[in-house]
């Protein structure tokens, strides 16, 4: 998913949240990326081969411990640009942070792949989202369970990824920064959080195969971020067909049973 180069995190703060729950492990999987492959320059959030999650800006990184489940989960990635901290939580909990130096980098925005040319996730992703400030921990952890509106204070970005069909992605917040997909498949599964407004479609994913796909949204002054910002969005395992472009809808049963009914929606797939 190539979002184009409208979003600008040179040098501000940020927070770029999650969910995620990956097909395999023992291998690349980028959920973000920007910049170039040089120090301080290089924006790549995900697994590394190693099974430990990164939040890194090439050269200057911050890891967790391993991690070799599948399960569904919830990151959150922080960058404070004024207390200059890289911070990792995990389902709300904190697993790491350190002091690196600002992120530099420019260029265009990719979700699900290293430049939309590697290290492609293998998994599941729903529920993006961009706000231009720091979230704190209690913010994460009161938001992290449901869905957005759209319009929420200080969100200049959100993609629900739950279209269900067709090959764009909606830019729910109104600012109009749609995205175009590339090889995904639309399929229907449980998801671990709540919708703001449940649909009668189900959950619906769009799923990759963790080789040739990605989004791409085009450039837009309204991502120009000077200040302060969050990305928000949320992932898991998935399957595709390579370079096309098939819609399909299959419902998958959660083993564990969730806190209370939810009506079936349809989210994204990588």
């Amino acid at each position: 998913m190539d979002c184009g180069s409208g979003i600008n995190l040179t040098n501000t703060s940020f927070t770029i949240e999650f969910w995620a729950k990956r097909k395999i492990t023992g291998k690349w999987h980028m959920i973000v990326f920007q910049g170039d492959q040089k120090k301080h320059h290089g924006l790549h959030i995900g697994f590394r081969d190693s099974d430990v999650f990164t939040l890194a800006f090439y050269g200057d990184d911050l890891n967790t411990g391993k991690f070799t489940d599948t399960d569904w989960h919830h990151w959150s990635c922080v960058y404070d640009v004024d207390r200059q901290q890289q911070i990792i939580y995990r389902d709300g909990q904190l697993e790491a942070c350190r002091q690196p130096a600002n992120y530099e980098g420019t260029g265009n925005f990719y979700i699900g792949a290293l430049k939309g040319t590697s290290a492609f996730f293998e998994g599941q992703l729903a529920d993006l989202r961009i706000w231009q400030e720091v979230r704190t921990p209690q913010e994460i952890q009161h938001g992290m369970n449901s869905r957005l509106t759209g319009n929420e204070s200080g969100l200049i970005a959100y993609w629900s990824l739950d279209e269900g069909e067709g090959t764009t992605i909606t830019d729910k917040t109104g600012n109009g920064n749609d995205g175009t997909i590339t090889g995904a498949v639309w399929e229907q599964m449980e998801i671990p959080f709540e919708d703001a407004e449940p649909s009668s479609k189900g959950n619906i994913v769009i799923t990759l195969n963790g080789k040739q796909e990605y989004i791409e949204i085009p450039s837009d002054s309204t991502l120009d971020l000077l200040d302060k910002l969050i990305i928000r969005f949320q992932s898991g395992a998935a399957r595709i067909k390579k370079d096309s472009i098939k819609i399909k809808m299959k419902t998958s049963k959660s083993k564990k049973k969730p806190s209370r009914k939810r009506k079936p929606r349809k989210n994204i797939f990588l």
